[in-house]
């Protein structure tokens, strides 16, 4: 039986566990909500909209932070290292969004070579 979008999101946010110490693997995840990873991946992406869901350093686990202090001081790194990460990608994309833009705004050459130009000189 084919399940909704709704129904793996609810599998998945039952089975993330609340404290690093029970940081679940995207490959657990996989395994115990009996979905594709790319299931696993966009429910997680969805549930992220509305819901604290964390990583541990390096990617390797995910988690629900605590509702303690610590668990806040946790989803603020969390928030921090997003936030640099979203700066690197900017970065990266800063030649091809150049390359797009030198060849997007480039106008053609309307004037005809060899042509006089009528501010001077000659034409390319």
């Amino acid at each position: 039986m084919k399940r909704t979008t709704e129904e793996i999101e609810a599998l998945v946010f039952n089975a993330l566990g609340v404290g690093k110490e029970r940081a679940l693997s995207r490959a657990d995840l996989v395994v115990i909500t009996q979905s594709s990873d790319r299931q696993v991946r966009a429910a997680i992406e969805a549930l992220r909209h509305d819901k604290a869901i964390l990583t541990l350093p390096g990617g390797n686990g995910y988690y629900l932070p605590p509702n303690t202090e610590e668990g806040r001081t946790e989803a603020v790194r969390w928030i921090v290292q997003q936030n640099k990460r979203i700066r690197s990608i900017r970065e990266a994309q800063r030649g091809a969004r150049e390359f797009a833009g030198s060849e997007k705004t480039k106008k053609p050459d309307k004037q005809i070579r060899g042509q006089l130009n009528m501010f001077g000189g000659e034409a390319r």
